[in-house]
C-alpha cells in the first residue's frame, strides 16, 4: 500500500462514471514541496476536460496550496483559503488539517467541500465524504467536524 503524504486527486468520467485510469496522482503538498506541488495541482485541473468530475482529499499535509488557490476557486468552486491561514503551532489552522471533495470542472455550484482545518481536529475526525455517482448526476453525503 503506497503512503500517501499531500493532496490525492482523482478524475471521474461524468458519462461511465468510471475513474480514469492515468488521473489517480498525489501532489506533495506539504511545506517543503508544496509551492512547485501546487503549481503542479493547479496545472492537473486547468488540464482536465470540462465537465469531468474531480475528487480530492489530504493526508498528512496540504497547507501549501496557495499556487493552485485560485484554480480550484475558479474551475471548481472549492475554496481552500482556510489553509492559507497556517501559523506556527500545531493548533494552527492549515497546518496538518484535511479536506476532502468532489466538484465538476466548470459547475462550480455543484461543488462540496468539507474541511477539518487543523492538527487537532482531523487527527481526532479527518474531513471525508462520501459520494455516488450515477449517469448524469451525483449524489453526495459529507461528513465533518465542526470548528
Amino acid at each position: 500500500m503506497q503512503h500517501r503524504i499531500g493532496t490525492s486527486v482523482v478524475q471521474i468520467d461524468p458519462v461511465s462514471c468510471t475513474v480514469i485510469p492515468t488521473s489517480n496522482i498525489t501532489f506533495k503538498t506539504t511545506s517543503t514541496e508544496g509551492p512547485s506541488e501546487s503549481t503542479k495541482l493547479a496545472t492537473y485541473i486547468k488540464d482536465a476536460p470540462a465537465g469531468t468530475v474531480i475528487a480530492a482529499f489530504t493526508s498528512s499535509s496540504g497547507e501549501s496550496l496557495e499556487n493552485a488557490a485560485d484554480t480550484l476557486m475558479s474551475d471548481l468552486g472549492v475554496d481552500i483559503s482556510i489553509f492559507m491561514q497556517s501559523t506556527s503551532g500545531t493548533a494552527s489552522f492549515g497546518y496538518n488539517g484535511s479536506y476532502a471533495f468532489i466538484a465538476q470542472k466548470g459547475y462550480v455550484d455543484k461543488a462540496v467541500l468539507v474541511k477539518s482545518p487543523n492538527i487537532d481536529v482531523s487527527h481526532k475526525r479527518p474531513a471525508y465524504l462520501t459520494a455516488a455517482l450515477f449517469t448524469g448526476i451525483y449524489s453526495i453525503q459529507t461528513y465533518s467536524c465542526s470548528i
